[in-house]
C-alpha cells in the first residue's frame, strides 16, 4: 500500500461550507472556543504568587558557574544565526515563532527587532520554559544594560508577581541561580526584559527537557499593549488577560503605531501583518486607534483598518480574531473623534465577521441612550446620555436643574478626569491612569486585563454555542 502526502492544496478550504452550512473555519474556531473555555485556570491560581520560596541570587560579572561540576545546556541553532526554537529539546520559547529569536556574540541569543520597531528597539518577548528535574540551576545571561529586571515562574505562577530588578554592568556576563533546596521535578520559565541568554547551568545528574506551549493570545496595538510610563511590556494588560485564561502571549505591539499612524514611527499595521500572524496565534485582539485620532481623518482610518484586518483575516483564517476600540479617557477633548473611529472599527469588524469591544462606550448604547433631563425622576440602573458618554445613575433621585455628577457614574472603563498623580474623586481614572494623563498605571493594566478577559470570556461563549 502507498501512501500519498498531503499538501495545503489536498487540505479542504476554511471557507467551504460542511453539513448546515457552517463552515471549517467556524467549525475549528467552536472547537477552539470550547477548549480555551474548559481549560481557564482558577483566577487565585493564575495571579498569584508561588507558596514556593527558592533562593535566586545574581553572581558578579564574569563568575563562573557556582554549581559543583555544573552542566551548560545552550540553546539549540536551527543554523549559525537562528535558534531553533520550535525544535529544542530542551527550551520552550513561548510566544516566539522560528526564526525570531537570532544568535548574539557567539553563544547568546535574543529576540529579534519587530517590523519597523527599530526606532524603539522593540522586540518580540524573550520567555524560556522547561522541565527541571533537581535541586538547583543557574541561568547564564549578558546584560545590555546597568539593570538586570527578569521573573521566574515555576509550576505556571510567579516567584514574585513584580518584576525583579538586579544592578549590573553593561555587557558583562552573569548567572542567575535558582536554588530550590530538595530535589523535585518543576516547570520553570524565566522571563526577562533586556537581557541575552546563553541557556542554563545544571547539576551533573539533574536533566531539563522542553516545556510544553499552549494555546495562544496575540495583541498588536500601541504603548496601551506595549506599556508605558514605568510599565513595561511585560506587565502590560496581556500578560494578565493571557493568565486568566490560561494562555500563552505574544505581545507585538509598538509604541506610537495605529492603523495609519506611521508618521509616528513607521510602524502602521497594515505594514505588520506578518508580525501577527507569525505566531500563529490561536486568538488574536487588535488594539488601536488611540494613535490614529489626531493623527489621520476618519476615512484614512477606515481604509486602513479595512484593508489591514482583511489581510489578516485571510492569514489567519482558525483564528479568532477581536476588535477592541480606541482607549480614551471621557474627559478627553478628542473625545468624540475618538467616538467616532470606535464606531467606524465596529462596523468594519462586523462586516467581517468579527467580535468587538468597545473601552469608551463598553454597554454600545451611547447612540440609542436619551439624553439627561432636569426635573426627571431616575432611580437606580438607569442611563442617560451626558456630554456623549453613558452614565448610569448610583443614587436614585429627581433631578434639578444641573447635572450632579455624584449620583451617577460615567460607564466608559476609563472615566474621570484625575489621575494617578492628581487625584479627582470622580472616576476610575484616579487609579487607572498614569501621571502622563494617557497610559494605564500598573493597576490600570490589571484592572484592562481583567476587563479583556471578561469580554474575550463572553465573546468565546458566543462562538462555542454558534
Amino acid at each position: 500500500m502507498t501512501f500519498k502526502r498531503r499538501t495545503a492544496t489536498d487540505l479542504p478550504d476554511p471557507s467551504s461550507s460542511l453539513k448546515g452550512g457552517v463552515t471549517l473555519a467556524q467549525l475549528n474556531k467552536r472547537t477552539l472556543a470550547h477548549g480555551i473555555l474548559a481549560g481557564m485556570p482558577s483566577v487565585a491560581a493564575s495571579l498569584t504568587a508561588s507558596a514556593l520560596a527558592p533562593t535566586a541570587t545574581v553572581s558578579a560579572s564574569g563568575a563562573a558557574t557556582s554549581i559543583s561540576g555544573g552542566v551548560r545546556i545552550a540553546p539549540a541553532k536551527l543554523s549559525s544565526t537562528v535558534l531553533n526554537t520550535a525544535g529544542d529539546p530542551h527550551f520552550a520559547y513561548p510566544g516566539l515563532p522560528q526564526g525570531q529569536l537570532i544568535v548574539i556574540s557567539g553563544d547568546m541569543c535574543r529576540p529579534s527587532i519587530l517590523t519597523d520597531g527599530t526606532s524603539q528597539a522593540a522586540r518580540w518577548e524573550p520567555r524560556f520554559r522547561f522541565w527541571h528535574t533537581g535541586q538547583a540551576f543557574e541561568f547564564y545571561c549578558r546584560m545590555l544594560s546597568t539593570n538586570f529586571r527578569y521573573r521566574i515562574w515555576v509550576n505556571g505562577q510567579p516567584l514574585t508577581t513584580d518584576i525583579q530588578s538586579a544592578a549590573v554592568t553593561t555587557s558583562g556576563r552573569y548567572m542567575l541561580k535558582v536554588d530550590f533546596g530538595s530535589v523535585d521535578s518543576r516547570l520553570i520559565e524565566l522571563e526577562t526584559v533586556d537581557p541575552e541568554f546563553g541557556g542554563v547551568y545544571i547539576e551533573p545528574g539533574a536533566c531539563i527537557s522542553r516545556g510544553p506551549i499552549r494555546r495562544t493570545i496575540g495583541a498588536i496595538g500601541d504603548s496601551i499593549t506595549g506599556g508605558a510610563n514605568g510599565v513595561e511590556r511585560a506587565d502590560a494588560w496581556l500578560r494578565y488577560t493571557s493568565q486568566l485564561l490560561g494562555m500563552d502571549r505574544n505581545n507585538v505591539a509598538i509604541g506610537g503605531s495605529g492603523y495609519v499612524a506611521a508618521a509616528v514611527n513607521g510602524a502602521d499595521f497594515p505594514a505588520r501583518v506578518a508580525d501577527c500572524t507569525a505566531a500563529a496565534p490561536d486568538v488574536l485582539v487588535v488594539f488601536g486607534g488611540y494613535n490614529d485620532v489626531a493623527n489621520a481623518t476618519l476615512s484614512q482610518t477606515q481604509a486602513a483598518a479595512t484593508t489591514f484586518l482583511t489581510a489578516v483575516k485571510a492569514a489567519l483564517p482558525n483564528t479568532i480574531i477581536i476588535v477592541a476600540g480606541v482607549w480614551l479617557t471621557n474627559t478627553s477633548a478628542l473625545w468624540q473623534a475618538g467616538l467616532d473611529v470606535d464606531n467606524a472599527l465596529e462596523t468594519i469588524a462586523t462586516s467581517l465577521g468579527m467580535p468587538f469591544i468597545s473601552i469608551m462606550d463598553p454597554l454600545r448604547q451611547a447612540s440609542s441612550t436619551t439624553a439627561w433631563a432636569a426635573s426627571t425622576a431616575y432611580v437606580l440602573g438607569d442611563l442617560c446620555l451626558r456630554n456623549g458618554w453613558v452614565q448610569k445613575c448610583i443614587i436614585a433621585h429627581t433631578s434639578t436643574g444641573s447635572f450632579d455628577q455624584t449620583k451617577w457614574r460615567a460607564t466608559p472603563f476609563v472615566n474621570g478626569s484625575g489621575k494617578s498623580t492628581a487625584l479627582a474623586n470622580d472616576g476610575s481614572a484616579d487609579t487607572i491612569v498614569s501621571s502622563d494623563g494617557i497610559h494605564p498605571t500598573a493597576n490600570g493594566h490589571k484592572a484592562l486585563g481583567r476587563f479583556f478577559t471578561r469580554h474575550i470570556v463572553k465573546q468565546l461563549e458566543t462562538v462555542a454555542a454558534n
